[in-house]
């Protein structure tokens, strides 16, 4: 069940079924367990290579995203939970307080 507020203390988590891989274009996530391949652009692969490390936060990212493309923290922000919630809802990651 996706959370229904994101905030910045929120922990991101890589399903267990979720195996990424680089591409030219930024990656591919294949879920072994639906036999789904997602694409996702440069900063999304970017992020997917976080968080199969390690578990995170959002603010994690936000600070990891400002710095590696010279973003501010509001644009970071909105895009790290937008492009999260797209994760959770195609069941690539799943979110938790």
């Amino acid at each position: 069940m996706a959370i229904k507020r994101v905030s910045r203390g929120t922990i991101i988590k890589l399903r267990e079924t979720i195996r990424i891989r680089p591409e030219e274009f930024g990656g591919l996530a294949f879920d072994s367990e639906r036999s789904r391949i997602h694409e996702v652009n440069e900063a999304g692969f970017y992020i997917l290579q976080i968080i199969e490390k390690c578990e995170c936060t959002i603010q994690d990212l936000v600070k990891k995203l400002c710095s590696k493309y010279n973003i501010s923290k509001k644009i970071a922000k909105a895009d790290v939970i937008s492009f999260m919630k797209e994760l959770e809802k195609r069941k690539i990651a799943k979110m938790f307080k």
